[in-house]
């Protein structure tokens, strides 16, 4: 005897209800765009340092860089920020905020760049920042020296430009005076080549006279803004013996 089987819909009855197998709720929040607004008409500040800032070669300094919302507001992320120098192609470092020592000398245009979770890419420059040795410089004074001619003595002054180079390690210039007994004139240009180590100074003064080039053994020191030179020779079968004082006039080191 057949039986006969009718396919029906299978139904489940509850508490005098139908639910349909296919009636389930279904989650869409993985289709949810993210909300990026925050990021709209964002901006990149360079804080630290600022333009035309000086940091003295070798010595920590803190650079620090902020994302700043539409209203002004700073979005507190921990922003992937990439830096780099205009002249020192080695000094790639990245981070919102760090502290560096490795900065070379140079004039430096530093930039920040950022690109945000929205795609949007951001950068800010600042520009003349200087980096060199502390007691870089340019230096200008007086030149004050003595000898004796026929045995009457006799002093020459006269000016003097020293500069100390971008990484604080050679002392370079020219100094001139005229002596000067009765009718006789003898013009004096010297030419100064020496080294700076931890504030002292040691090299040669060199004197022209006559076109001849004679060479004075020299000694000084550095002291804040103030650089001193003595040295000791003979000119003309006569002892010459000569100071340079000079002051800082500026961060001019030839840059």
């Amino acid at each position: 005897m057949s039986r006969l089987i009718l396919a029906l819909p299978l139904l489940i009855v509850a508490c005098g209800g139908e639910i349909g197998i296919g009636d389930l709720d279904t989650d869409t929040d993985a289709d949810t765009e993210p909300d990026w607004s925050m990021y709209e008409g964002a901006s990149l500040r360079i804080v630290q340092p600022a333009s035309a800032s000086f940091l003295p070669l070798g010595e920590t300094h803190r650079f620090q860089a902020e994302v700043y919302a539409a209203d002004g507001t700073v979005l507190d992320e921990d922003f992937d920020v990439t830096w780099d120098s205009s002249v020192d192609p080695q000094w790639t470092p990245d981070g919102l905020s760090f502290d560096d020592a490795t900065i070379d000398v140079g004039i430096h245009d530093l930039t920040a760049e950022v690109e945000l979770p929205n795609g949007n890419r951001l950068a800010h420059t600042v520009g003349g920042v200087l980096v060199q040795a502390e007691a870089a410089g340019t230096y200008v004074g007086t030149l004050s020296g003595g000898t004796t001619i026929q045995q009457v003595p006799v002093s020459c002054a006269g000016g003097a430009v020293l500069i100390v180079d971008p990484y604080g390690e050679v002392v370079d210039g020219t100094a001139e005076c005229l002596i000067r007994l009765n009718n006789f004139e003898l013009p004096l240009d010297f030419t100064v080549e020496s080294t700076l180590d931890q504030g002292a100074v040691d090299g040669d003064v060199t004197a022209e006279v006559f076109s001849f080039p004679i060479a004075f053994p020299t000694e000084g020191t550095l002291a804040g803004e103030d650089l001193d030179l003595a040295f000791k020779g003979t000119i003309i079968a006569n002892e010459f013996t000569g100071d340079i004082h000079t002051t800082r006039i500026s961060r001019d080191a030839g840059l």
